[in-house]
């Protein structure tokens, strides 16, 4: 009687053992997994190694714990049976449901949640070498499990997504592991590669450019009080760019007095890149280039705008300003003193918008600006003071310049996100 008492305790103990270890290597993070790989200990090593096949892992665990559980329940029928009689089996059976609910699931679990990368490590070597001895049954298991995994998940994509990896981020902050602004930079970071060339070039219309034929004496003021250090120059019409001009050689040429030679002289071969490229393709090749301006053309080869590397860096860090230009503060401000009402300015990319907003709007990142998006719902040139309305809040027209949407206001509304 006492040795099959023992026996059942052990039983509802090891039944403990396997939930608890499938609670911990389910509740690992992907930086607890990163830290036990990097562990100097085999124990962690390998408990990272058994998380690259969590099939494999799950179903060793599984086998386990039901081969205990009907083990105990057929040890405490017998032992009802013979010790205290048929009548109080049902009684055996429900204490054993409610001791295995209490002391082999729910408290084992509750302690693995807090101890997840402690109880891995432990059980590494054991579930190891049981997966070893119970193979033939994993694989059969888990063979079947793929056939069954393949039906019903058929086209299904897994693993981490941008968007996950966002919602990780946003954990993050939220826990205080990073501040605002780190938030805000990984998730500009994250959307680096998405963002189109035009969300951020400068239009053509704004764009400083100086005629080829003119002689560096006649040009030289007017470069000067631009305040740029780069100056595209075009041949016959402004539409045809045909070099970038630096302050730089416009100094090497006053000091070797070549003033009177044409800008053409002294140009620099221009980077064309199309408005359809993204920010990552137009960085790498600043690097490449090793010039900082880019001439950015529409699909019919027309001149659009430009690119600076100032641009691209502005998608990360905000706003830069130097000692010419004038700051006309952040793209996206929140009106103080009303809550979810905000002025934004017209030129602001639509994913930016989307993302200070917590806004999910799919292929954000195809839309351009926030002029753009607005431009899009109303199917024609708005006007100031309209409002236009979608299922994110209401969008009021503050001001416009000619044809083009300068600056807005946006009432958020948050019971539809």
């Amino acid at each position: 009687m006492v040795n099959e008492i023992v026996i059942i305790i052990v039983l509802i103990i090891l039944s403990g053992v396997f939930s608890s270890t499938e609670t911990a290597y389910t509740a690992l993070s992907l930086i607890q997994i990163k830290e036990l790989e990097k562990s100097k200990k085999k124990s962690s090593r390998l408990a990272a190694k058994l998380t690259q096949r969590k099939d494999v892992l799950l179903t060793t665990i599984l086998i386990g714990n039901n081969v205990v559980n009907i083990s105990v329940s057929s040890l405490v029928t017998t032992f009802c049976i013979k010790y205290l009689g048929q009548n109080l089996v049902a009684y055996g059976t429900g204490i054993l449901t409610l001791v295995i609910l209490i002391f082999g699931e729910v408290t084992p679990k509750q302690i693995a949640i807090s101890n997840a990368k402690k109880i891995a490590k432990v059980m590494s070597y054991p579930i190891f070498f049981l997966s070893k001895i119970l193979y033939p049954l994993v694989f059969i298991i888990k063979a079947f499990g793929n056939i069954v995994d393949r039906v019903f998940n058929k086209g299904k994509t897994k693993g981490l997504t941008l968007e996950g990896l966002m919602h990780v981020v946003d954990a993050a902050e939220d826990f205080g592991v990073v501040d605002e602004y780190e938030s805000d930079l990984m998730l500009k970071v994250l959307h680096f590669s998405n963002n189109p060339i035009k969300t951020i070039m400068t239009h053509r219309k704004d764009v400083f450019t100086v005629s080829a034929q003119t002689t560096i004496r006649e040009a030289f003021e007017d470069i000067v009080n631009s305040g740029y250090s780069r100056i595209p120059i075009y041949k016959d019409s402004k539409e045809n760019i045909v070099g970038i001009v630096l302050v730089r050689d416009i100094l090497k040429a006053q000091l070797t007095n070549k003033l009177d030679e044409p800008l053409s002289s002294i140009k620099r071969e221009p980077i064309f890149v199309l408005e359809t490229k993204h920010v990552d393709y137009v960085f790498f090749l600043f690097k490449k280039r090793r010039l900082q301006l880019a001439i950015v053309i529409d699909e019919y080869g027309g001149f659009s705008g430009v690119i600076s590397m100032e641009d691209v860096a502005e998608q990360l860090l905000g706003e830069i300003y130097d000692e010419h230009e004038k700051s006309e503060g952040e793209s996206i401000k929140e009106v103080k003193g009303v809550k979810d009402l905000f002025i934004i300015q017209g030129d602001t990319p639509f994913i930016y918008f989307c993302d200070e907003m917590d806004i999910s709007y799919k292929n954000a990142e195809k839309v351009g600006t926030i002029a753009a998006y607005i431009m899009g719902l109303t199917g024609d040139i708005p006007k100031e003071k309209d409002s236009i309305s979608d299922e994110y809040g209401v969008y009021t027209i503050l001001k416009m310049d000619e044809r083009r949407i300068e600056e807005i206001k946006f009432n958020r509304v948050r019971d539809s996100f």
